[in-house]
């Protein structure tokens, strides 16, 4: 029971943050809007008539793609680190749930708000183009939701340098850098790409949505495996900086 309304707190706290603080969570999608704007006008103004209607929606359902994987990424890390900013990180390690409980329903809750977020994008982002993609819903989420554990596997990483080095918030900015390849590499039929974190199914999706392409039971498994992997390896790497900042009594310093 306790369980349950720890998850449902974050669940409401998600929920007041977005409504108390509107003008920046619509000044998040317009922001995220705008980028994919100069993103597609940039590449269609020097691809010209060659950017026929199959690079356009890969465009689409390739960035928003990438939205889904900074989002994850981070929101985990940053998370950990304003909370160590703020001083409350050593608060939620003595709660009585323990810390990763909390993080966990956070994950959850923040990945059910992104859905609502990136759809949303995704709506505005069609409208623009005048592409209207043939999404089939249900694999869309069940491939994003199958995939997207990596990228909290990859905030964990990043909300352990936090614990030890505190200000790190110039280096999340890097690494939505690298996202973009992670989300436009091809992956299918398995070849190294494919054990990146992230990109199989980032790729599965592209090819679902833009070629209408069918994949077999043992991609999904496979998909949600790499993702379990990249997440518990992110998770052992956070606790060996947790162990670090224990031992330096850094969990309630700034």
């Amino acid at each position: 029971m306790v369980y349950f309304i720890a998850f449902k707190n974050e669940i409401n706290k998600f929920y007041i943050q977005s409504k108390r603080y509107i003008f920046d969570t619509l000044s998040r999608i317009i922001s995220t809007y705008l980028i994919f704007l100069s993103l597609f006008y940039g590449i269609k103004f020097i691809s010209g008539p060659d950017l026929d209607n199959a690079k356009l929606d890969a465009i689409i359902i390739g960035y928003i793609m990438w939205s889904f994987a900074y989002n994850a990424y981070y929101e985990n890390s940053y998370d950990i680190c304003e909370e160590s900013t703020i001083g409350t990180l050593e608060q939620l390690f003595l709660a009585p749930i323990g810390f990763h409980s909390i993080v966990f329903f956070r994950m959850i809750s923040g990945y059910l708000f992104s859905v609502l977020y990136n759809i949303a994008v995704l709506y505005l982002t069609m409208i623009t183009t005048g592409r209207w993609l043939d999404l089939p819903i249900f694999n869309f989420l069940l491939i994003t939701t199958l995939s997207i554990p990596a990228m909290y596997g990859l905030g964990y990483v990043f909300g352990g340098f936090s614990l030890v080095y505190k200000k790190i918030q110039s280096s999340l900015y890097v690494v939505q850098f690298a996202l973009v390849f992670l989300v436009s590499l091809p992956a299918y039929p398995l070849n190294v790409f494919s054990f990146l974190p992230f990109t199989a199914g980032a790729y599965m999706i592209n090819r679902m949505v833009v070629y209408g392409e069918n994949f077999p039971l043992s991609w999904y498994l496979f998909i949600f495996a790499i993702s379990l992997f990249y997440f518990f390896l992110g998770f052992g790497i956070f606790k060996l900086f947790e162990k670090k900042a224990r031992r330096l009594n850094l969990l309630g310093q700034y």
